[in-house]
């Protein structure tokens, strides 16, 4: 029985080599092939990370392209070329790339990772977390992944959770001014002021000579509306990194808010020499020029800050007000119904339509944006006023002598006079 056993055993692994045998001799060749197509695509990927180094863009696209088309199943030369892609600003290619590569290999953190980038660039934020918590589940302790998730969750406005993931950092000594620069930024933005101050001050123990930490100080006393510390703050952030454009401009708004508008003009002069593509200190130009009374140049700053932000909304509503003012109601139209289009729940946006409106004779297309105006904010007394005088208009004074009364009930001065004028009150 042994024996029998024995020889059966024999000729089932005589069977097997034969068969394995016969299977190598059948593949070889295609196994041969792909190897080849993969050690190509290597290659043709270190050439294009030498054209990368030499930022010939294109060369760098043409060898990764290359790469894929040698082996279309090489997550990694997908990776690189959604990489190219994205620092070149093609993001929905790149975005295609990382899909790709994900595919092909679901289990890399590292695509997951790279992918949440590109989100976060594409301000697709929920998508970005989704990535990044992958990228985390597939390996917890990367520290890498939790400071990346950390900026998500800041741009989602999900400050608790976002703090919660910075003591993390922070408990395994990661990175330590970084984490306490977020700490303190983060609570910042979510109204602890005092915690804030209290992180700055940590952060200062790690980093004496940290500017962003005087930056940081200098922002929460201008919440505070404490001005004159927060331009010390800022000023010493200055005297630390005298190129520190952000903090020029912070200091700016102080000087703004005390009334020193020449001291706050030669610190916008000075960021804008340092940070040429600024929106923002075009849009604070504007406003103090508007206040000066010069409504051509705040138009012209307005327009500025537009042209390199085309989505600034306060640019464009206050652009949209200066145009008004200057009796270019069809721009100024323009602007606002773009305006509404990027903030459909925004009252002050639909009671400037209404204005608009009423200037072009339109009181009941008026009195329908007041309308939505005072469905967004029931307690919008401005808005009360404004269609009241729609009303009294297109001849509605019953409706308008409510309105006014409802203006008056919420505090707003300038319609006593109209209900006294029109309604008798």
């Amino acid at each position: 029985m042994f024996r029998i056993t024995y020889i059966q055993d024999y000729l089932i692994q005589s069977s097997m080599r034969f068969i394995t045998v016969s299977f190598l001799l059948l593949f070889a060749p295609t196994l041969f092939a792909q190897g080849l197509n993969r050690q190509n695509a290597i290659l043709l990927i270190q050439q294009g990370d030498m054209r990368m180094r030499a930022a010939d863009l294109q060369a760098a696209e043409q060898a990764y392209t290359s790469a894929i088309n040698a082996d279309a199943d090489y997550a990694d030369a997908y990776m690189k070329r959604a990489s190219l892609f994205q620092i070149m600003g093609r993001y929905t290619e790149s975005l295609q790339d990382y899909n790709r590569a994900i595919a092909i290999n679901p289990y890399s953190e590292y695509i997951y990772d790279n992918r949440a980038k590109l989100k976060i660039l594409a301000l697709d934020y929920k998508g970005a977390l989704n990535d990044i918590n992958k990228a985390i589940s597939l390996d917890s302790e990367n520290a890498r992944f939790i400071e990346h998730r950390i900026d998500d969750l800041i741009a989602l406005g999900q400050y608790e959770k976002a703090l919660q993931d910075i003591d993390t950092l922070i408990s395994k000594q990661f990175n330590l001014e970084n984490s306490y620069e977020k700490k303190a930024l983060t609570q910042f933005l979510a109204g602890q002021l005092d915690l804030s101050l209290q992180s700055i001050k940590s952060l200062l123990e790690v980093n004496s000579n940290s500017a962003i930490a005087h930056e940081l100080k200098g922002l929460v006393h201008l919440k505070q509306e404490n001005y004159q510390a927060a331009i010390e703050s800022f000023s010493t952030a200055i005297d630390i990194n005298p190129e520190f454009a952000l903090a020029y401009y912070n200091r700016a708004l102080a000087y703004r808010y005390l009334d020193e508008l020449e001291a706050a003009k030669e610190d916008l002069k000075t960021a804008i020499t340092i940070s040429q593509d600024d929106s923002k200190i075009h849009f604070l130009q504007g406003l103090i020029k508007k206040e000066e009374g010069d409504f051509k140049g705040a138009l012209a700053e307005y327009d500025q800050a537009i042209e390199m932000d085309s989505f600034y909304i306060d640019a464009l509503y206050n652009r949209a007000f200066i145009l008004k003012y200057m009796g270019d109601y069809t721009n100024a139209m323009r602007d606002t119904e773009l305006i509404i289009k990027l903030e459909p729940e925004s009252p002050q946006q639909w009671n400037l339509k209404g204005n608009i409106q009423v200037l072009f004779g339109d009181y009941r297309e008026a009195i329908n944006s007041y309308k939505e105006a005072l469905n967004l904010d029931p307690n919008y007394a401005e808005a009360f006023y404004n269609r009241g005088l729609a009303y009294k208009m297109s001849n509605q004074i019953y409706e308008a002598c409510s309105d006014f009364e409802e203006s008056i009930r919420l505090g707003f001065s300038r319609a006593l006079q109209a209900n006294k004028n029109i309604c008798g009150n």
